[in-house]
């Protein structure tokens, strides 16, 4: 063995540096063994064997050189495979990254958003603080205001009237009633007394005269006055003027115009005027039937209640001053024929000089005597068709006088003795159907409204009670409004289904009587924008006009729909009603008549197939309905003006005007939270509206105010015919509660 520094060969590798036990090859050389390896035909040896170290010694060099290079070579291949590892890595980061940017970016967006809401929504609270405190420090001021102003009423109120009873009055001013030359002389005697003695007493005073320089000053007498002597005075008498009517001689008439005098027991024609007018006042309060009434007896002909009027008081006129004399009535046909035996032929003349007033009414007559042959000259016809005949006049003969005679008697004097005792009714709950309908319709001949329900009921009652319908349950369908759709089909088809259904033929003819059809409004444009009432509703209302593109003015949003924007041009009347659009017309139709029998109270049965039946003919042509407002089109506006109040500028929902809730606010506040004439209480709505009442009933105004069935007086609405957009008053609240 060697020194630990010099290692020897020991391997079957032949290779220097290891022991044969370290060699990673001593496997792969079986024919080499360790130099310590136990030999059977040599025994143990310590040392190697000299060949081996011969062998070992061959070319280190070479061995080290490919060391070498494999150590260089391993070296690159795991630089190279770290920088494709760090570079994998470095892709895988920054694709991680590409993917989370996006959710980052929305992220940031969103919480900037919310950042940007919380502080919207911090302002807005401030506003509304803010605007909540102004309102109730406006409050508090009109209160206070209106205190101060009673209390300054209550205080000032007997000053007032006293200063009113204190204040001097005018004298009247008595003018003479005297006229003429002798007030006028009269006047000008009281000037001359009071004149007679002012004279003048010495010059009135002037500037010194102007000297010219050619021309000397010139001296004039100075002015007076001469006095009169009382003795000149009294023999002198002043020139009076002559007054026209004075002046004017009167000259004698001439014996022709005796003749066009007034005759002592003759009435003038200004007499005949007043009686006329006198007549006329007292008609003119008349309705129509009492004055057909007053032609029917006075034999004036009624064209028209203004006419009538005339007429009547040119003939009351015309009989009050002997002109005419009255005609009475010579013949009353209706009765003249009752008289008569009625049946068979009859051969009665009646001769008639026209007219077109009936005595008794014609109405009555057509209904007694309607059927009768009647003939004039070679033409016979029926008499109720004969009206016209009988006003132009002529002479006619009743071949065969037909009377009616009510088929219903002996049932209408049953229902007269169930109105005197009411309690035969438990007699009619043995009869059948078929008999109370009669019964039932013979109801209607009774004159009086009250009679007449209160049969029906009893009727309605028994038909109930036996036979489990309901007189007044009809069959009501109610249909969406479309121009399309036609009644006439569709009753057809309604019928068809009544026919269809296991009904009682007294039922079922009743039913087809007493269909209705009733059309279901569609919303209108005001009805989906105008949102007015719900801001007024609002206790505050902050300005939401910043960025807006509406037209504004002083800073606030506000302009009319049909005012220079021709987006809105279409919906400037919102009356119009857009047409639905429905994708399936004919599905929908068959819905709600289904849903109509389905609901019917009388269909005891099955509700009729009507899946069978033909809908389409219920439709006419389609129409063009390009140029038809659309519902989306009404909602687009609607959200482009979201948050604005849209309220119309009338009653009637004609023009739109949107403005900023901010203004819509102030204008209430100012028409009736601050208006003097209204008044902030804070007592319950039931304890105000009981004082009003009495109030009213006190001061006589109870035609002027309306109080609904639950005691509540009807809302005011406080309206003005704006044509404007400054000045804007609102509707009033629709809140029932008190400011």
């Amino acid at each position: 063995m060697t020194e630990a520094g010099d290692l020897v060969a020991r391997t079957d590798c032949n290779e220097r540096g290891h022991y044969a036990n370290q060699c990673p090859s001593r496997w792969r050389a079986p024919e080499t063994k360790a130099s310590t390896s136990y030999d059977v035909n040599r025994g143990r040896s310590a040392f190697p064997r000299k060949v081996a170290a011969a062998t070992a010694t061959v070319a280190p060099e070479d061995l080290r050189r490919q060391i070498e290079e494999l150590n260089k070579s391993l070296a690159s291949v795991s630089e190279f495979v770290l920088a494709e590892t760090t570079k994998k890595a470095e892709d895988e980061r920054l694709r991680i990254e590409a993917e989370e940017e996006p959710e980052r970016l929305k992220a940031e967006q969103k919480a900037r958003e919310k950042k940007e809401q919380k502080r919207i929504e911090k302002q807005t609270r401030e506003a509304q603080r803010a605007a909540e405190i102004d309102k109730k420090v406006e409050l508090q001021l009109a209160i206070k205001t209106g205190d101060f102003l009673n209390r300054m009423e209550a205080s000032l109120g007997a000053v007032l009237e006293f200063a009113q009873k204190v204040k001097p009055v005018k004298q009247k001013v008595h003018i003479p009633s005297d006229s003429g030359d002798e007030s006028y002389e009269s006047g000008t005697e009281d000037i001359r007394a009071k004149t007679k003695k002012l004279t003048i007493h010495e010059k009135r005073k002037r500037g010194p005269e102007v000297v010219f320089e050619d021309s000397p000053p010139m001296v004039t007498s100075a002015k007076r006055t001469p006095r009169r002597s009382e003795q000149k005075k009294k023999d002198t008498n002043t020139p009076v003027r002559i007054t026209r009517s004075i002046a004017k001689l009167k000259t004698k008439l001439s014996p022709l115009i005796d003749k066009f005098k007034k005759i002592p027991g003759q009435p003038s024609t200004v007499e005949k005027l007043r009686y006329r007018n006198q007549q006329m006042k007292d008609l003119r309060s008349l309705d129509a039937l009492e004055l057909q009434g007053i032609c029917k007896d006075e034999r004036v002909a009624y064209v028209g209640k203004i006419d009538a009027i005339f007429d009547i008081a040119s003939h009351r006129t015309r009989l009050h001053f002997g002109e005419i004399e009255a005609i009475e009535p010579v013949l009353n046909l209706a009765e003249s024929l009752n008289a008569k035996p009625a049946g068979g032929q009859q051969q009665l003349t009646c001769k008639t000089l026209g007219g077109n007033t009936w005595v008794g009414g014609w109405k009555k007559l057509r209904k007694s005597f309607g059927e009768s042959t009647i003939r004039e000259g070679k033409t016979e016809f029926l008499l109720k068709a004969g009206k016209k005949r009988f006003k132009n006049g002529g002479t006619f003969v009743f071949v065969h006088m037909r009377k009616w005679k009510p088929k219903a008697r002996i049932l209408k004097a049953i229902l007269v003795g169930i109105l005197r005792n009411p309690k035969k009714i438990s007699e009619v709950y043995r009869w059948g159907l078929k008999s109370l309908m009669n019964l039932y319709n013979v109801i209607k001949d009774f004159s009086k409204k009250s009679t007449r329900k209160y049969l029906r009921r009893l009727i309605s009652r028994v038909v109930h009670d036996s036979f489990g319908f309901s007189l007044s349950a009809d069959l009501v369908i109610r249909v969406k409004f479309d121009d399309r759709i036609r009644l006439v089909e569709l009753r057809k088809l309604m019928n068809d289904g009544i026919m269809a259904c296991e009904l009682h033929v007294c039922i079922r003819n009743r039913a087809m009587k007493k269909v209705r059809i009733v059309w279901v409004e569609n919303p209108s444009i005001g009805h989906t924008l105008h949102n007015q009432r719900a801001f007024a509703s609002r206790d505050t209302a902050t300005c939401v006009c910043a960025g807006s593109p509406h037209p504004k003015e002083d800073g606030h949003v506000c302009f009319r729909l049909c005012d220079d924007d021709t987006r809105y041009e279409r919906l400037s009347n919102t009356n119009d009603i857009p047409r639905l659009d429905i994708p399936n017309r004919i599905s929908l139709l068959r819905q709600e008549v289904v849903f109509g029998f389905s609901n019917w109270y009388n269909l005891k049965g099955f509700v009729p197939d009507f899946s069978r039946f033909d809908f389409q003919v219920c439709f006419g042509e389609k129409d063009d309905s390009s140029d038809r407002i659309s519902v989306e089109e009404v909602n687009t506006v609607k959200r482009e003006c979201d948050g604005m109040v849209l309220t119309p500028l009338d009653r009637n929902a004609g023009e739109t005007l949107v403005i900023c809730p901010f203004v819509y606010y102030r204008a209430m506040i100012d028409s009736f939270v601050t208006n003097v004439g209204y008044r902030i209480v804070k007592d319950q709505e039931r304890e105000v509206l009981a004082m009003v009442k009495m109030e009213v009933r006190e001061e006589g105004l109870t035609k002027f105010a309306r109080w609904d069935e639950w005691g509540a007086m009807e809302p005011p609405m406080y309206s003005r015919n704006i044509k404007t957009q400054v000045g804007f008053d609102p509707y009033a609240p629709p809140s029932r509660g008190l400011w």
